[in-house]
Order: C-alpha cells, then structure tokens, then sequence
C-alpha cells in the first residue's frame, strides 16, 4: 500500500522508520534537557582546554550558556561564540560535610566551669563581695568532685578559673 504526501511516495515501513526516527529525536531532546537541567544546578562545572592543549595547561570553567548543538560528544569539544574547547569533562564537587570533621585543640573547660560557678553561686558556697582568689579551692575541689577524669588539684590553673569567675561576677 502506497501513500502520496508532497510528491513522494511512501510506504508503511517507510512510514515506520520516520516515526522511529523522530521518537528517538524527542528522546534525545528530553535527554538533552535533562543534562542541561542537571548541568545548571549548583555544583557542577563543565572545564575545557583551549586548543592546541599543552601538558602544563589548567583547565577553564566554562559558561553553561550553550545546548546541545554546540557539543561534539565524540570529540568531546565544544564551540560556543567563537571559542573552541576540547578535552571538556563536567564535574560535580562532593558535598563535604564540616560536621564530621573533629574539632582540633583541647577541649574547653568552659561549660564545666559556668555549671560549677552557678551551683557554687547558688548554694552559697561563693559570693561575688568576697576576694576571687578566696573562691578558687572551693571551684577546683567542686570540678575535681563533679568531672574527676578531667580535673585534679592542679588543674585548672588559678588564671583560668579567675577568668571566668570574674565575668560570671560582672554581671552583679
């Protein structure tokens, strides 16, 4: 069975390769899309060379300005306005999370001390109208008893108690 359309004749397997051929164009365009969706979403960068490539060269970030007809994907080049990139690989950053990174240095006596000073405060045991030097075995010993894997008789030094104890008494 034959088909007149403009002039030439076409036949029904005719017809069945022109519409495989055009299903494969829209799923080549929907695929483009997606790339290029994907490509402008953050962290993904396309990097090229200009040509003629050296060992020495760094790679450019390039624009994500261009679709797919400016792309040889065999060759892996691109033109766009006037340029010429070859070697062009796209790459997306990891995400890289800060919270699984250890905190560097000693840790801080801060919180056990604020706590210590508070319930010394409250109970009585230290007053802001006294001498800060006359408080100091009272909050180490109190440290020693409350976190006794941390502190001793030594530790922490009188300058570091004196810190704390004399902004937590500013404030009265």
């Amino acid at each position: 069975m034959r088909a007149q359309q403009k002039g030439t004749t076409f036949t029904q397997e005719n017809k069945a390769q022109l519409e495989i051929m055009h299903n494969e164009q829209e799923m080549t365009a929907a695929t483009y899309k997606r790339f290029f969706e994907h490509v402008n979403q953050n962290g993904v960068y396309i990097l090229g060379f200009e040509p003629p490539r050296r060992a020495k060269d760094v790679p450019i970030t390039i624009e994500k300005t261009f679709d797919h007809r400016h792309i040889d994907w065999d060759k892996n080049d691109i033109r766009i306005e006037g340029l010429h990139f070859v070697e062009v690989r796209i790459c997306e950053l990891p995400k890289i999370s800060v919270i699984d990174q250890p905190k560097v240095g000693r840790p801080s006596m801060k919180r056990d001390l604020e706590e210590c000073i508070d319930a010394l405060y409250k109970e009585g045991a230290i007053s802001p109208k006294g001498k800060l030097v006359a408080h100091f075995p009272v909050i180490r010993q109190r440290l020693c008893i409350s976190f006794p894997e941390k502190y001793s008789d030594t530790t922490p030094s009188n300058e570091t108690i004196r810190n704390y104890l004399s902004r937590y008494f500013s404030s009265f």
